[in-house]
């Protein structure tokens, strides 16, 4: 049999050929190793594009073999149909997610505590969120995308002072209540950060001191222990879980026996966050009160 006589050249460039092919897959492969190292398949799942890339190297590699070996041929064409029935399955499970996971809003609500401020309305990026708000009025949790907004409250019905102006930053899944405080010659925002997150069967509580002219406060029980000591105008406790009960409370000035405030058969329910907002004035009217909010 006459066998066809190829040049040095030739072969020299065919094999350079065949061995940058291999090299070229061989990376390609390397990819894979080290995306499923850090995040294993879920990470391949967002890639689609590795599983196109070694498609097409094992379509070059088949096309290569064709005439050459037929059992390896074979071997790559049905490499190449798997991996890209895995980046059509990539492209699926990146659509699914796409639809079905959604990013978690932030939430926003607002109080009015400033005890001598008139009724406001509340803007959030040049647009009316509430209007005309009373004194401790509150709204409801607004869901917003994670993203920092500006934030203007103005005497209700004109838009030519602004009583507070602030920025606010809004987390992924992150609950906060705005509340502006303080006399109206020195108002202010304060931002409190909420958690509805409750172990199952408890409650939990925390206190907010809002009341301007009221120095710091110890809240205790009853004729009993201090729980939330020496907390200062425009602080925030940290939540103290606790069981379904009624309880007597009392709010004393800080590190005394002197009680300005009695919270009596405060009733905790199960699977409640309870954000306890000190409000009012002590030595005016309106008077130190309790505003009670779950969240």
């Amino acid at each position: 049999m006459h066998w066809p006589q190829y040049s040095h050249s030739l072969i020299l460039s065919v094999d350079l050929d065949l061995y940058f092919l291999h090299d070229a897959l061989a990376q390609v492969t390397l990819h894979i190793l080290v995306c499923k190292k850090k995040g294993g398949d879920q990470h391949l799942s967002r890639n689609p594009d590795v599983y196109f890339q070694k498609a097409n190297m094992y379509q070059m590699l088949a096309e290569y073999y064709k005439y050459v070996n037929p059992e390896l041929h074979v071997k790559y064409y049905y490499k190449h149909l798997n991996h890209l029935k895995k980046a059509t399955q990539s492209f699926r499970i990146n659509a699914w997610q796409h639809q079905f996971v959604q990013p978690v809003p932030g939430r926003l609500r607002f109080l009015h505590a400033s005890p001598d401020a008139p009724n406001v309305d509340v803007y959030l990026d040049g647009m009316r969120i509430h209007q005309n708000v009373t004194y401790l009025e509150t709204g409801d949790f607004l869901p917003l995308p994670e993203g920092q907004y500006q934030l203007d409250i103005y005497p209700s019905g004109q838009m030519i002072h602004t009583i507070v102006s602030s920025k606010i930053t809004i987390g992924r899944g992150r609950f906060l209540t705005a509340a502006v405080t303080g006399h109206t010659d020195n108002p202010r925002l304060v931002t409190i950060t909420e958690d509805s997150l409750i172990p199952a069967g408890e409650a939990k509580i925390k206190f907010i001191h809002l009341s301007p002219d009221a120095p710091s406060l110890d809240i205790a029980v009853k004729k009993g222990d201090v729980i939330f000591p020496n907390l200062s105008y425009r602080k925030a406790t940290d939540y103290l879980g606790i069981m379904p009960m009624t309880i007597d409370l009392e709010v004393r000035l800080s590190g005394t026996a002197d009680v300005v405030l009695n919270l009596e058969q405060f009733q905790f329910n199960k699977d409640n966050a309870y954000s306890v907002f000190l409000t009012g004035l002590t030595g005016q009217d309106p008077g130190l009160k309790p505003l009670i909010l779950t969240s």
